[in-house]
């Protein structure tokens, strides 16, 4: 990663995030990329099925606490859901 000496701090660290993302948003959906699993957000309508997407989850031997740390809160985010309630 090349840094610009004209960027802040703050766009230093977004790129820094968005280059480490394990999880994406896309059509309507929240996923990984690699091994491309997807879950529509419309599966997502509370917290309660947020968590047990995550016990879904937890279930594959791919998942790492990385990725489910940014798919909570990139659920969170799509949902305008504060994460700390």
């Amino acid at each position: 990663m090349t840094y610009n000496t004209t960027q802040t701090i703050g766009e230093l660290a977004k790129q820094s995030l968005i280059s480490q993302a394990k999880v994406k948003y896309q059509d309507g959906a929240i996923g990984f990329t690699d091994p491309g699993y997807w879950i529509e957000l419309t599966r997502i309508p509370n917290r309660a099925a947020l968590i047990r997407w995550v016990l879904q989850l937890l279930t594959k031997n791919w998942i790492t606490k990385e990725m489910l740390e940014q798919f909570i809160s990139a659920v969170c985010y799509y949902k305008r859901w504060n994460l700390y309630d």
